[in-house]
């Protein structure tokens, strides 16, 4: 049985207008499930990290560099589930 999930991937380069855009093509395209790298945190997302959850939404690039975004995984579909894995940053990676 072969289940496809239309999914959308994209560096939103930090823009916090991302996330309605992120609406408009989900409401355009069908779109069910984004990856989404360098985004700050949205107002009312089902993802992860959290929305709500603002100190996670900081990547470690390096052990002495921090940045105040992060990669995140979006539910577009109120029919799908997340179970998200924590990652690392790529600093504390082994």
């Amino acid at each position: 049985m072969s289940t496809e999930i239309v999914t959308v991937s994209w560096n939103v380069q930090g823009n916090p207008d991302a996330w309605d855009r992120l609406a408009q093509i989900r409401d355009q395209s069908g779109a069910q499930f984004a990856l989404i790298q360098e985004a700050r945190p949205p107002r009312s997302w089902r993802c992860h990290p959290d929305s709500a959850a603002h100190g996670e939404w900081n990547i470690t690039a390096h052990r002495d560099r921090k940045r105040r975004f992060a990669s995140a995984a979006v539910i577009l579909d109120p029919a799908l589930t997340l179970m998200p894995v924590q990652p690392q940053g790529r600093a504390d990676a082994k």
